[in-house]
């Protein structure tokens, strides 16, 4: 049984699939199974880490205390976030104090469920859950909430950046499938509660998943997401247990930290 105590352990990581191991593998095959063996772990980032204190902040208070005594670094001897995370702070202070913001944040805090996508077990981890009105917010930091990126011969938001839509697919079938009496027809309601990393902080509460709307075309959308998760887990299952060796990228962290050089590269290729 997968718990928030055991979410990340070494057993739970290999029999389980989730939104972060699949979007690791989706990336670079070679740092994923890295990082599944203990080969390798990625150091957090200041951008990284202000977006874990965030999500500490929104937890709860012991949460919060298991963050500092985890990063001490982060902090002044008298307890709070040295200037360079310091905007962290700010970007709480805006989340809590909006109407609207509050009642998304209201629900159970790093809920754990685990279900079947296609043939195979995934383990989801929502940042809140709130059965009452049977809906799932995940908290996400950004750097800003209006800007595109520049990806595939098109400007996109940061929440297609992240992959937001097929990670909502993937948390409301499971959570639709740990409901009784509820299928995937009932999918649960699903929000990002945005908070930007500007000066001063930006946010926005984003509908992804609203059963309310009943938009066919935006469940058709989903069950693709869905479909094209089942299709690529397929070879992510053989490279887990080994079937498959897996490919490099040779552009992220972990292929330039292990590069070994094989001969000159010709000038030409960096055109």
């Amino acid at each position: 049984m997968v718990t928030r105590e055991n979410y990340y352990s070494k057993l739970a990581e290999q029999e389980y699939l989730s939104c972060s191991q699949y979007y690791r593998f989706m990336e670079c095959e070679a740092a994923a199974m890295a990082m599944l063996t203990g080969e390798y772990a990625e150091e957090p980032t200041r951008e990284m880490l202000v977006g874990r204190y965030v999500h500490a902040q929104v937890e709860g208070v012991e949460a919060r205390d298991a963050f500092i005594a985890e990063r001490p670094d982060m902090f002044t001897k008298q307890g709070t976030l040295r200037s360079e995370y310091s905007k962290a702070d700010d970007m709480v202070a805006r989340l809590v104090s909006d109407p609207l913001m509050q009642r998304v944040l209201i629900g159970e805090k790093e809920k754990v469920f685990t279900g079947m996508i296609g043939n195979h077990p995934w383990k989801i981890r929502v940042d809140v859950w709130n059965p009452e009105y049977y809906r799932f917010t995940d908290v996400k930091t950004t750097r800003s909430i209006n800007e595109r990126v520049w990806r595939s011969g098109r400007y996109i938001p940061f929440f297609d950046e992240y992959n937001y839509p097929a990670r909502f697919a993937v948390y409301a079938s499971i959570i639709a499938q740990n409901q009784q009496g509820n299928t995937e027809a009932r999918w649960p309601r699903g929000y990002i509660a945005a908070v930007s990393k500007e000066d001063p902080p930006d946010i926005a509460v984003i509908s992804i998943i609203d059963t309310a709307d009943d938009n066919i075309i935006g469940f058709a959308e989903l069950y693709n997401q869905i479909k094209e998760v089942e299709e690529n887990q397929t070879r992510i299952i053989l490279l887990k247990t080994g079937a498959l060796r897996p490919v490099r990228c040779e552009a992220c962290a972990y292929c330039r930290k292990t590069k070994v050089l094989s001969g000159a590269v010709h000038y030409s290729t960096f055109y």
